[in-house]
């Protein structure tokens, strides 16, 4: 850079060079009013422009590259079979000793569909995640949130959204015992299969519960609805929030999760 930009006082000094290395490695943005450090291959460098009240400022151009690069779109049938498109991230909390895994669904205004309204849909692209993305992860250590846009607004930072957790992702027994994953089958007594109708107990490691070992299932019934700080901060991590014009955006930190524990599951079935 030093050879091509040169380096004086009327050109680059020291400090521009160390500036230039450090934006290049860290991949960062680069607030600068040094005009010749603009004129270097740094991308969404700062430029010094003029407000309407005459004062002076920052504008940064910012690429959507960074903003965008933890979603990915889906398909998945609506109410009537019908294709629908929405979109989902994978983003890890890293706030306890053992980082989360955090499923989050998106239903956009322009999607024309929800996955709070299409459960089918929903657990349909629920088991490809977990069975793509997150095969072999513990579902201990995952959870699922769902996003759906109420309303936009081109001055608010951040859309509107109806945000819940789906506190509890149910296991298909028969598909896990199915697909020959550990587990313990104890058929009942015959007095016992006569008064409650039970034929069998499955016992299993909740260890063993992992992405793609068998098909899961979710319900509305088992929801948390999240208040508006959980929404700005889940925006914020998928990146749907839109930076403020500051030098210098404030950080957003998520609170401490609770750690699971190893357990042992039951199952009970005719």
């Amino acid at each position: 850079m030093a050879e091509k930009h040169g380096i004086g006082k009327r050109s680059l000094n020291n400090f521009d060079c160390f500036h230039y290395v450090y934006t290049k490695v860290a991949d960062v943005t680069l607030l600068t009013l040094d005009q010749k450090l603009r004129e270097t291959d740094i991308k969404g460098v700062a430029v010094m422009i003029e407000d309407c009240s005459g004062t002076m400022g920052f504008s940064i151009a910012l690429s959507n590259k960074k903003r965008d690069k933890n979603m990915q779109q889906v398909f998945y049938p609506g109410h009537a079979g019908e294709p629908c498109v929405g979109e989902y991230a994978i983003v890890l909390d890293r706030t306890d000793m053992i980082a989360r895994a955090d499923i989050v669904l998106v239903s956009r205004l322009s999607h024309m569909a929800s996955f709070h309204s299409s459960g089918f849909g929903r657990d349909i692209v629920l088991n490809r995640i977990l069975a793509n993305d997150l095969q072999g992860v513990r579902l201990n250590w995952i959870r699922l949130f769902l996003l759906t846009e109420q309303s936009a607004s081109a001055s608010a930072p951040i859309p509107y959204f109806h945000a819940t957790e789906i506190t509890r992702i149910k296991l298909d027994t028969d598909d896990f015992i199915a697909r020959g994953n550990p587990c313990t089958i104890r058929r009942r007594n015959f007095l016992s299969r006569l008064f409650t109708g039970i034929s069998q107990e499955v016992s299993y490691w909740n260890g063993d519960v992992v992405g793609g070992c068998a098909r899961f299932s979710t319900s509305l019934e088992n929801l948390r609805l999240l208040d508006q700080t959980e929404i700005e901060t889940f925006c914020t991590r998928i990146g749907l929030r839109t930076p403020a014009a500051k030098p210098s955006p404030a950080s957003i930190k998520t609170g401490s999760l609770p750690a699971a524990h190893n357990t042992w599951s039951s199952s009970s079935y005719h």
